[in-house]
């Protein structure tokens, strides 16, 4: 079984600077500072991203193209992140090495997708 790593990206969405990482679908592509959270989230080029190019070579910024995502069933409160590991591991397509999992905050919104990542560098 793969190791989801443990820099599992949890969405920040105060401060997206206008970009909402909840409106990220499979194929688009971000860039964020490797902090391990979208406080610095900006939406970029895949060519650029899949390429290495100067966004993925950025200093201090991580490249994730969208290579799928997965709706988890509706619950009360937001599963802990060891369940939530488990549905990234059984949901997302082949090749992922993170996912983007709702917040508490965005999960109380109804938000209930995990958006399964690949990491460009």
């Amino acid at each position: 079984m793969r190791r989801v790593p443990p820099a599992v990206l949890l969405a920040v969405l105060a401060g997206c600077g206008g970009s909402d990482p909840a409106d990220l679908a499979t194929g688009d592509c971000f860039t964020t500072a490797d902090t391990g959270l979208l406080s610095e989230f900006a939406e970029v080029d895949c060519t650029l991203a899949r390429e290495g190019g100067e966004v993925a070579g950025g200093v201090g910024l991580s490249a994730y193209e969208v290579i799928g995502g997965a709706v988890r069933p509706d619950g009360e409160t937001l599963p802990a992140q060891d369940d939530l590991d488990d549905f990234a591991q059984q949901e997302c397509p082949e090749g992922f090495t993170q996912y983007l999992a709702p917040t508490e905050k965005t999960w109380a919104r109804g938000d209930r997708t995990v958006e399964c990542l690949l990491e460009h560098t």
